[in-house]
């Protein structure tokens, strides 16, 4: 009955409703998931415990994210995004609801640590970043860069949302709150909406004129030469340098962004004895200047060096971090979050686009998964590391130091990425 009205439906080109479909639904999952910080000093004294023994729940909870997100890729190769995300939002809704019968710190390890993070990886940029790349063939760079900015908007306007009701409220009813709407009203729209290409509803990608000029963006799997299995193809991607100058430096994305700033920036303004409402108004700020530069970085790729330009976001967010390590007053601090801001999120886009460039486009859900599950891991020992050197020294300076030394290195690596090369046809 939905795919008839679809097919009835020629005045818009489809692929802008799945275009605000990802984007909504990063918006969700990734607004709860970078909403984590405003949770820690709650559960330090919910549970009795320390920062270090909090974080570790962030790192578990991103090391799942990032184990299940390949899996995610190859599911939405095999099935398509359209139940991947679906599905996944429904165990973020379930799970958030079921926290209202936790009962000590180790079933909210594994219910957030786990099962709900089971969900973040499915419903994350690699399954959106699949769709998006099979919807659109030109103005692809552009696409990406807008549903990344979901993630941002997201970060926005739930993670001050979050300060606010646990402030008001408490983190419990929080969750029920976020999980009623996850699970009630955003995963039926994804499922009847959402489709996976635009071969469903008999629409071509766009900038596409005719059936000629379709390339295999179809996301079902070409069955590989006998003598290329996929376990060879897996072995020789891992032989290939642009793979390993591409993924080293977006682990450590992770670490700097996902890790030590989504999870500890909020107790570190705490820390600075900065007011809730400073907190949460540096955290918009961020995310508004993040989705300037998705934005910003999802239309400079179309049209630049893809490899300087993700080099130039880890450089500037390193400066970011020196400017970090000596703020002492509110003006310093959203001085702070703007740079930061513009640099967040956009290595998302660039480095999406860069994998499907050099890698091919018959197994764009699984490479974007490797690529987004270093991240995410890099982001859980951001997560645990400076929790852990917290409780030792009761400050974050070692992890700020630390991270703004990383980030100019793997800037540096990233200049050395062949961006003429494509390294793989098939996976």
């Amino acid at each position: 009955m939905v795919d008839n009205c679809l097919l009835k439906t020629k005045k818009i080109f489809y692929g802008w409703i799945i275009l605000i479909l990802c984007f909504l639904v990063l918006v969700a999952s990734l607004g709860v998931r970078l909403s984590f910080g405003a949770f820690i000093t709650s559960w330090e004294a919910g549970f009795n415990v320390t920062r270090g023994t909090i974080t570790i729940i962030s790192a578990i909870s991103l090391i799942t994210y990032g184990a299940f997100q390949p899996l995610a890729g190859r599911l939405s190769d095999l099935y398509g995004t359209r139940l991947v995300l679906s599905g996944s939002l429904g165990i973020i809704g379930l799970g958030l609801i079921l926290t209202q019968w936790l009962s000590n710190y180790w079933t909210l390890l594994f219910l957030y640590g786990v099962f709900i993070s089971i969900g973040f990886a499915g419903a994350s940029n690699v399954a959106a970043s699949a769709a998006v790349i099979q919807w659109f063939h030109k103005k692809r760079g552009f696409a990406l860069g807008f549903v990344t900015s979901g993630m941002a908007l997201g970060q926005m306007t739930l993670v001050p949302l979050s300060i606010y009701l646990v402030k008001h409220w408490n983190w419990e009813y929080t969750f029920l709150f976020y999980g009623c709407i996850i699970l009630f009203i955003l995963t039926p729209l994804t499922y009847l909406f959402l489709r996976s290409k635009p071969e469903d509803i008999g629409e071509k990608p766009y900038g596409i004129e005719s059936d000629n000029e379709i390339k295999p963006l179809d996301n079902k799997i070409e069955e590989p030469p006998a003598q290329n299995s996929k376990g060879e193809s897996l072995l020789n991607l891992l032989k290939i340098p642009n793979f390993w100058l591409l993924v080293i430096p977006f682990f450590f994305c992770g670490f700097t962004d996902l890790g030590l700033i989504a999870t500890h920036l909020i107790p570190y303004g705490e820390g600075k004895y900065f007011n809730d409402e400073l907190i949460a108004l540096c955290i918009s700020v961020v995310a508004l200047f993040n989705i300037l530069g998705i934005l910003l970085a999802g239309y400079v790729s179309d049209y630049v060096s893809k490899s300087r330009l993700i080099a130039a976001i880890y450089i500037t967010r390193a400066v970011s971090f020196i400017l970090l390590l000596n703020v002492d007053n509110s003006y310093e601090l959203l001085i702070f979050s703007i740079i930061y801001g513009i640099t967040d999120m956009a290595t998302a886009a660039p480095v999406a686009a860069l994998s499907a460039k050099l890698f091919g486009m018959y197994s764009i859900g699984v490479i974007i998964g490797i690529t987004a599950a270093c991240h995410q891991i890099g982001g859980a020992f951001g997560s645990y590391l400076p929790g852990l050197i917290y409780d030792f020294t009761n400050s974050y300076n070692i992890s700020i130091v630390l991270s703004a030394v990383i980030l100019i290195v793997v800037g540096i690596l990233s200049l050395y990425i062949n961006e003429k090369r494509d390294s793989i046809k098939q996976f």
